[in-house]
């Protein structure tokens, strides 16, 4: 969000606005690295209940292949067990991530909240000096009598 005062931003706002930014890009990796992973995850599941289908339905065919059935079960089982860990420590980081995210808005709103009023604190300072200026410059002005800077030059010559 542009300053009023030229553009030109605390250094602090301009520091929280770059962590900002980068924690937006790790929020959305992290978002990315979860999805990634999910997906990994559905395929060993699909992976893992086709070939359980595969043992109900074909008994007699996978008796003879059952030592590599059975390892093959048992390795699908390693790899959905481990990525079901890697999924809820991903979603645990994306969490975390967020709520770093959501709070350096929240300060980044107070920073820019302050910005502003400082700003406005500020014009109307420079309004208040600006009238009390030309207050004092008419108030010298008003400090001579009436009869110097009165005209009675009609008076005197009989002019109405």
């Amino acid at each position: 969000m542009p300053c009023r005062n030229g553009g030109r931003m605390s250094g602090r706002l301009t520091r929280t606005l770059r962590l900002l930014a980068i924690q937006r890009q790790r929020d959305q990796l992290s978002e990315w690295q979860l999805s990634e992973l999910s997906s990994q995850l559905a395929v060993l599941d699909q992976r893992y209940h086709s070939l359980m289908r595969f043992l109900e339905e074909q008994s007699a065919f996978s008796g003879m292949f059952s030592v590599s059935i059975m390892r093959r079960q048992q390795r699908l089982a390693e790899l959905r067990t481990n990525a079901a860990r890697d999924e809820e420590a991903q979603r645990k980081l994306h969490l975390h991530d967020r709520g770093c995210l959501r709070r350096l808005e929240r300060t980044v709103r107070m920073l820019e909240s302050a910005e502003n009023r400082n700003e406005t604190a500020r014009e109307l300072g420079e309004v208040v000096d600006a009238a009390a200026h030309r207050l004092s410059q008419g108030s010298r002005k008003l400090a001579k009598p009436p009869c110097e800077t009165a005209d009675f030059s009609a008076d005197v010559h009989g002019v109405d």
